[in-house]
C-alpha cells in the first residue's frame, strides 16, 4: 500500500485482509517501517522478546540491588500486559524500553534526560506525556526546576512538530483518526468498555447506567469525584519529605494510568516497571501478597470471563454481573496495587548498596 493513506482503515484492511486502524503519528512512520521487513509474526515475536531482553539490561545497569527473577516476573506475568502485546502485536513493549531508560535517569537524577525519554516513549501514543507533569515535583531549585520543564515541552513540541513539517496532510488525516471523524475510524466516544479498554471512566459510566439508566450527568459527577481523590492523594504524597522523587514518580505513573479515559490492556505495560521498584524492596510476604495482586488476581479474572463468554446469561444476573466485573480485570488489579504499594511501599529509601 505504498503511498496510500494509512489513516483510512480500508488501505490497511485490503492489504493485511483484516481490520486494522492506524492511529498513530505520522512521524511514527520511520519506526514502523523497518519492522515491516521482519519474517511475519515470528519475527515480531522474536523482536518483542530482544525488547524483553533489552529493557532487563537497562533496568540491570543502574539498579544496584536489581533482583532478575523478580523482575523478569513482573515484567512478564504483571496486569497481563506483556501477554497483550504478544497477542495482538502492538507497540507497549517499544514503550517499556523507552520507559525503562527514562527511569535509569530519574535514579542517575538527570531529569532532563528523563523528559526526552519519556517523550520518545510519548511518540507512539500521547498518554505518557501526562506523567511528564510528574517533573513538577521534583525535589530542586526552582530554576532547575524549570530548565526540566522547559525540556520536557520542547521535546514534545520536536516529537509532535516533526509530524506537522513532514507529513502536512497525513497529520490533519491523524487528527480526523483521533477524533473518529475519517472513514473506518470509531469515534472515542463510542468506546466500549470492559476487557477491550477497562478505563475507570467506562467502568464508572457502565456501571452508574446498570444502576440509573442512561443519566449523562451521574458517572461524569463519580468520574470527578473518583479523579479529584486520586489527585489529592497524589498531592500528599508529594508533600511528604521522606519520600524521594523516584517513588513519588512510580506511584504516580500508575495514579495516572488510573485516571485515562482510554487505557488497552496491553498500555499497561507503563505500569510494569513502576511496580517493580515499589515492589522489589519489600518483604516476602509483601512481594507475594503483591505478585498475587498484580499477576494471579487479573489472570484468575480472566479465567472467570472466558467460562462465562461460552454460557447463556441472558436469565441468569448474579453471571452476567460476574462477566461484567471480570471484563474489567486488569482496572482491578491497577487499582489494587495502587492502594497496597500507596500503604505498604517504605517512605524513607533504602540506602544505596556499597
Amino acid at each position: 500500500m505504498a503511498g496510500e493513506n494509512p489513516y483510512l482503515a480500508s488501505n490497511l484492511t485490503e492489504s493485511s485482509g483484516v481490520y486494522l486502524p492506524f492511529i498513530y503519528p505520522p512521524s511514527s512512520l520511520f519506526l514502523f517501517y523497518p519492522i515491516c521487513f521482519l519474517a511475519g509474526i515470528v519475527g515480531y515475536r522474536v523482536l518483542w522478546l530482544l525488547l524483553l531482553a533489552a529493557s532487563f539490561f537497562v533496568v540491570r545497569s543502574f539498579d544496584r540491588s536489581f533482583q532478575p527473577f523478580f523482575f523478569a516476573t513482573i515484567v512478564t506475568t504483571g496486569f497481563m500486559a506483556s501477554y497483550h502485546n504478544f497477542r495482538t502485536g502492538n507497540v507497549g513493549l517499544i514503550e517499556l524500553f523507552f520507559f525503562c531508560w527514562a527511569f535509569k535517569f530519574i535514579y542517575e537524577k538527570k531529569y532532563s534526560a528523563s523528559t526526552i525519554f519519556l517523550n520518545l516513549t510519548a511518540w507512539l501514543k500521547i498518554y505518557p506525556i501526562l506523567i511528564g507533569a510528574l517533573f513538577i515535583f521534583v525535589k530542586q531549585p526552582l530554576q532547575n526546576k524549570k530548565k526540566v520543564i522547559l525540556v520536557l515541552f520542547l521535546g514534545f513540541a520536536i516529537v509532535f512538530g516533526s509530524s506537522l513539517v513532514l507529513y502536512p496532510g497525513l497529520s490533519v488525516s491523524n487528527y480526523k483518526a483521533l477524533s473518529g471523524k475519517i472513514e473506518g475510524q470509531p469515534s472515542p466516544a463510542d468506546e466500549i468498555g470492559g476487557s477491550s479498554n477497562p478505563s475507570s471512566f467506562l467502568f464508572i459510566k457502565e456501571t452508574a447506567e446498570r444502576l440509573f439508566g442512561m443519566a449523562q450527568a451521574v458517572p461524569v459527577v463519580l468520574f470527578l469525584a473518583y479523579a479529584g481523590f486520586i489527585m489529592w492523594c497524589l498531592i500528599r504524597d508529594a508533600q511528604r519529605k521522606d519520600r524521594d522523587f523516584a517513588a513519588l514518580f512510580s506511584i504516580g505513573t500508575l495514579a495516572i494510568l488510573l485516571l485515562l479515559p482510554r487505557l488497552k490492556p496491553y498500555s499497561l505495560t507503563l505500569a510494569l516497571i513502576p511496580v517493580y521498584f515499589l515492589m522489589k524492596d519489600m518483604g516476602f510476604r509483601q512481594k507475594l501478597w503483591g505478585l498475587f495482586i498484580v499477576g494471579l488476581l487479573p489472570l484468575g479474572l480472566a479465567a472467570v470471563y472466558f467460562v462465562l463468554r461460552g454460557l447463556d446469561l441472558s436469565s441468569n444476573w448474579i453471571g452476567r454481573q460476574a462477566f461484567f466485573l471480570s471484563g474489567y480485570r486488569q482496572l482491578f488489579s491497577l487499582l489494587a496495587a495502587y492502594i497496597y504499594l500507596r500503604r505498604v511501599h517504605p517512605r524513607k529509601v533504602p540506602p544505596p548498596a556499597p
